[in-house]
């Protein structure tokens, strides 16, 4: 069976944050009932306009995780390079960063959907245009997919404003010294300011997301009053009718990968039990926080094992593990061992949460 890790909840809520005020549950709003100021409809037309009207275009694209909470800060980032060729080839790349997005790519006649992650791959046909892709694309990429959405579409001045009761016009803005216009989108779970630049093409340069204060409160349950969290992507190195190379819309995938018809089966199925039930599991080893170290295969016939796969800053997770601590200490007598892993932190910020905590 394939699971998630923990990092996935953060893509999982950066990716509803950045998409909520385009494609929102309830039904776009009635033209009558929206408050748009003529000259916001005007910045994101003027976009719009750019971006239909260019038949290939690259950016880099890197998304920003900002959390603090209980006296601990996360920051993380992802790169990626963005490159579309209309109608239908196009590459976003995982370049750098912490995450562990996945990859889509298309080159024109057959599209890929790839989770590192699950080590599997999916290939089928390419989508006449980028308006047509799959879900199994959100899966791979989370927020980024909307970035891709927005300046691919064949019409980004409408995806921007589904769902939307409000349009401001925030004025002049500044990023990265570049004269930019800021525009506030806002419906009912949230705000968005988005800033263009300031010139004729008016190019989006930044996304900002600005979480609504229920929202904050289900982390707020968990962390404490003094949680926050900077929800933003910068689009950067804009190149306008550049010349690609084939192998920019080439896919090849590592030969350890499998391919698979959808992400939805096994893993993220509930509907039965999984095919490696009753199986022997395979051995592995972890270092301990005490300097010790563990193999499975040492509890071989003699103890249940139960793993946790954790983080800091995964609110699930920090949730359950003192649950599943004290869970499992009741049945110590009777062979059930517990190991809380953790496979990306530094020690130094696990035993400081662990003590702040009482946790050992």
């Amino acid at each position: 069976m394939k699971t998630f890790p923990a990092r996935w909840a953060l893509l999982g809520l950066l990716a509803f944050c950045f998409m909520s005020p385009f494609h929102g549950a309830a039904a776009a709003a009635e033209e009558e009932e929206r408050d748009i100021d003529p000259e916001a409809a005007a910045v994101l037309q003027r976009f719009a306009d750019s971006m239909k009207e260019l038949e290939r275009f690259s950016v880099g694209y890197t998304v920003h995780i900002d959390v603090e909470a209980q006296g601990l800060r996360q920051e993380m980032t992802q790169v990626y390079e963005l490159s579309v060729e209309r109608p239908n080839r196009f590459a976003m790349i995982p370049e750098d960063g912490a995450m562990g997005s996945g990859a889509v790519l298309s080159d024109g006649e057959r599209l890929y959907i790839h989770v590192p992650m699950l080590g599997q791959y999916m290939a089928q046909d390419a989508p006449e245009s980028l308006d047509n892709l799959p879900l199994e694309t959100t899966i791979a990429m989370g927020d980024p997919f909307q970035a891709l959405l927005i300046l691919a579409s064949d019409d980004p001045y409408g995806i921007l404003t589904d769902d939307v009761s409000e349009i401001a016009y925030l004025g002049e803005t500044e990023i990265g010294g570049e004269p930019c216009m800021g525009v506030e989108l806002e419906n009912q779970d949230m705000r968005m300011i988005l800033h263009f630049a300031a010139d004729e093409q008016g190019l989006l340069r930044r996304i900002t997301a600005d979480l609504s204060a229920e929202q904050l409160g289900d982390m707020a349950a968990i962390f404490g009053e003094e949680t926050r969290m900077d929800l933003w992507a910068d689009l950067e190195n804009w190149a306008l009718d550049p010349e690609f190379d084939e192998a920019v819309f080439a896919f090849d995938p590592p030969e350890d990968h499998e391919a698979v018809e959808s992400f939805f089966a096994g893993g993220m199925d509930e509907g039965g039990p999984t095919e490696l039930l009753g199986e022997e599991a395979p051995s592995f080893g972890l270092s301990l926080m005490d300097g010790g170290a563990m193999e499975l295969s040492d509890h071989l016939g003699e103890d249940v094992v139960v793993l946790d796969f954790w983080a800091t800053w995964c609110p699930p997770c920090v949730e359950a593990l003192p649950i599943l601590r004290e869970v499992t200490g009741e049945f110590a007598d009777e062979n059930v061992v517990f190991y809380a892993v953790n496979v990306q932190e530094e020690p130094d910020r696990i035993n400081e949460f662990l003590e702040r905590e009482g946790l050992e």
